[in-house]
């Protein structure tokens, strides 16, 4: 598991941050995708978007965000 301090760490560090802006933009992505499609469908992409949801909560987006987002 991860410590604090690391996770401290990763929060400085620009590659860890392209890879939330990745994730991130793969949510958007996913919300976009609902858009007229089938039941089936936005059930999949609901749980894609929980999933991203999730990461993006562990990886601490919200301290992330840059000013311009």
């Amino acid at each position: 598991m991860i410590t604090k301090e690391q996770q401290e760490a990763l929060l400085y560090n620009e590659a860890y941050i392209g890879f939330m802006e990745q994730i991130h933009d793969l949510r958007e992505s996913s919300i976009q995708q609902m858009h007229d499609r089938p039941t089936d469908s936005i059930q999949q992409l609901a749980g894609r978007i929980l999933q991203l949801d999730d990461i993006l909560q562990l990886g601490r987006w919200t301290e992330l965000k840059r000013p311009t987002q």
